[in-house]
């Protein structure tokens, strides 16, 4: 004699009795059951790794900034740049600039 379910395959889905938070109870099949799905490590890595290169970029571009805001005029003729320039550089908000 066969035992229960073998006929169905290794894949089949069988039944199995499982006790509710309630104390209930209930049928269940081992493919009705699905735990939550991990976050894709992966695409963590890229967010963080993206979020840090911008906030570096950030930084860096900050730092420029200050370094032409200190030059006096003759640099940064030197550089090809006037005060007026410089300073709508410097009013404009810092996101958006490519």
């Amino acid at each position: 004699m066969k035992p229960p379910h073998a006929a169905d395959g290794p894949r089949a889905m069988r039944p199995s009795m499982v006790q509710t938070l309630l104390g209930e109870e209930v049928e269940m099949s081992s493919s009705v059951v699905a735990w939550p799905r991990q976050p894709a490590r992966g695409a963590l890595r890229r967010t963080l790794a993206t979020a840090w290169a911008r906030w570096m970029q950030m930084r860096q571009r900050r730092e420029t900034m200050r370094c032409l805001a200190e030059m006096d005029d003759h640099m940064l003729s030197d550089l090809g740049v006037s005060r007026a320039q410089l300073n709508f550089e410097l009013d404009r908000p810092a996101r958006g600039r490519d």
